[in-house]
C-alpha cells in the first residue's frame, strides 16, 4: 500500500467514524493530525493512528471517566465491524528481569466488566509469557466467581491455546500446572480460543498490553 493510499483512507476513516458518532447521538468534528494520525473531538478529544499497513487504533485522550471511554472504546470497534457478544477476555503480559506483570480486560457485550492486573517474580524464567498465563488464570477465576458459564478468550501467543487445549506438550512444571488448571476450569467454564494478531489496533487488546505494561511500571518488586 503506497503513502498516498494509506493516508486517504486513513482521512476518509476519521469522517465515516465522525459520521457513525454523530447518527448514534454524539458530537464529532474531525480536527487535523499528524504523519500518523488524525485528531478528532468528540466526548473526549481522539487520535485515530494508522501504520503504513493500515493498521489502526484509537487512543482516547484527556481523564475519561471508565463508563465514558469503553463506550468510545465499544462504538469504535462496532464501525470496524467488530461484534463482541457475550463474555470476551483479553489478556497479555510483560516482563523486566525476572518480575512479570500480567493483565486481562473482561468485556460483556461491549462493556468493560473486569480490568485484571499485577506483577510477580517470574521464578519459571519464562517472561512475558508467564504474565500471559497468569492473565488467562486470573480472567477466568473472575469469571467464575460471577457465575458466567462461557467465554472467549482472545490470545496472541499460541501456547495459551496450545497447552490449555493439549496439541502443545506441556513439559515445564509451569506449563503442566496451566492445563491442569484448565482442565479444572472447563468442567464448570465453556471457553473458546480467539486467535489476534499483536498490536494490529484491535482496542481492547491495545488496553490489555497498557494495563501490563503499566502494572509493571508500578510495580514494587522492580
Amino acid at each position: 500500500m503506497s503513502t498516498k493510499d494509506w493516508r486517504t483512507l486513513l482521512n476518509e476513516a476519521a469522517d465515516e467514524f465522525c459520521t457513525f458518532l454523530t447518527e448514534r447521538g454524539m458530537k464529532c468534528v474531525v480536527e487535523g493530525g499528524g504523519e500518523y494520525f488524525v485528531q478528532i473531538r468528540t466526548i473526549y478529544p481522539t487520535k485515530i493512528y494508522s501504520n503504513s499497513k493500515g493498521d489502526r487504533r484509537i487512543v482516547v485522550e484527556g481523564r475519561p471517566g471508565p463508563a465514558e471511554k469503553a463506550r468510545l472504546i465499544s462504538l469504535w470497534e462496532e464501525f470496524n465491524g467488530h461484534s463482541f457478544k457475550g463474555v470476551n477476555i483479553f489478556v497479555d503480559g510483560s516482563c523486566r528481569g525476572q518480575v512479570s506483570s500480567y493483565a486481562a480486560v473482561i468485556i460483556e457485550n461491549g462493556l468493560v466488566i473486569g480490568m485484571i492486573s499485577g506483577c510477580f517474580r517470574d521464578g519459571a524464567g519464562m517472561r512475558n509469557v508467564a504474565g500471559e498465563i497468569v492473565a488467562v488464570e486470573k480472567a477466568v477465576e473472575f469469571c467464575l466467581k460471577k457465575s458466567i458459564t462461557a467465554v472467549k478468550i482472545h490470545y496472541d501467543y499460541e501456547g495459551l491455546y496450545g497447552w490449555a487445549e493439549e496439541y502443545w506438550q506441556a513439559k515445564t512444571p509451569r506449563t503442566i500446572e496451566y492445563r491442569k488448571r484448565m482442565r479444572e476450569i472447563s468442567e464448570s467454564l465453556s471457553i473458546k480460543w480467539v486467535k489476534v494478531k499483536a498490536h494490529s489496533g484491535n482496542s481492547y487488546n491495545e488496553m490489555a498490553d497498557k494495563l501490563a505494561k503499566k502494572a509493571l511500571q508500578e510495580c514494587k518488586m522492580v
